[in-house]
């Protein structure tokens, strides 16, 4: 199993606070299965690029030099990422590649939270256009124009984009329970992610997969390991086809 949305290195966001908190995140991320992970440390309009890439890297050796040191660095796959705020000039950012997953085309990219307009689907649309990359749009259930109307996230799928989960936002406790499943009931979406901060309170990857398996059934969940092991590697994906949520009595279903 692949984690595409963690915060697993450390001091270099609000994700973990030092390398001892990473190694425990780590270990109970392998001991639930866990194979690979995608470091997606925070990157926000205002910071360098070269600046930031510097303390990614070196957080990452870091982090790695630990698993070293604890006899677990064959144990897990690594691939560096971002998961990169969203803002009119993005597309704009030379090397916009650099924050890739690496060694492939795919980009997790955070929408704002506020209400979208217009600017949100052009600044993507530019990063297609102008980058020829992938996004991956992070935790989609949990912005308020998608609680609003789920039906605007059809707008980046038509784009090619694909879409991330949080693994907690399937749990009953959630706020966003309902509004996950039903994302995926109608196939919006293609991966999960932990979106780890800390070590106390991760839900691992392994179960929401056994929870979407209890509600949608095994071909869900064997749909999205495909797709997730492609991405990873970087190949092209193959989705269901989505479709559109219908409200009524102002209830979506």
């Amino acid at each position: 199993m692949i984690d595409f949305h963690t915060h697993i290195l450390p001091a270099i966001d609000d994700g973990s606070r030092s390398v001892e908190e990473s190694l425990a995140i780590f270990k109970q991320q392998h001991q639930e299965g866990v194979q690979a992970l995608v470091a997606t440390p925070h990157f926000y309009p205002d910071d360098q690029l070269d600046a930031f890439l510097q303390r990614r890297d070196l957080a990452a050796q870091q982090f790695e030099q630990a698993l070293q040191a604890e006899g677990l660095l064959d144990q897990v796959k690594l691939k560096k990422g971002a998961e990169v705020l969203l803002s009119v000039d993005t597309w704009k950012i030379e090397n916009l590649e650099a924050l890739c997953i690496t060694g492939t085309k795919y980009i997790l990219l955070e929408m704002p939270y506020s209400k979208w307009s217009d600017w949100v689907y052009t600044s993507v649309q530019n990063i297609i256009d102008n980058h020829k990359l992938i996004p991956v749009i992070a935790h989609v259930e949990r912005y308020d124009t998608v609680m609003e109307d789920p039906n605007q996230l059809l707008r980046f799928i038509e784009m090619g984009a694909l879409l991330q989960m949080n693994t907690y936002s399937l749990q009953k406790k959630s706020s966003k329970y309902k509004l996950a499943h039903k994302l995926l009931k109608h196939h919006m979406i293609h991966i999960l992610g932990s979106d780890v901060h800390r070590a106390k309170g991760l839900m691992p990857i392994k179960e929401g997969y056994r929870l979407i398996e209890m509600q949608h059934g095994g071909q869900m969940v064997a749909n999205m390991l495909q797709i997730g092991e492609s991405l990873y590697k970087g190949e092209a994906v193959t989705c269901e086809r989505p479709t559109p949520l219908k409200k009524r009595f102002g209830i979506w279903f």
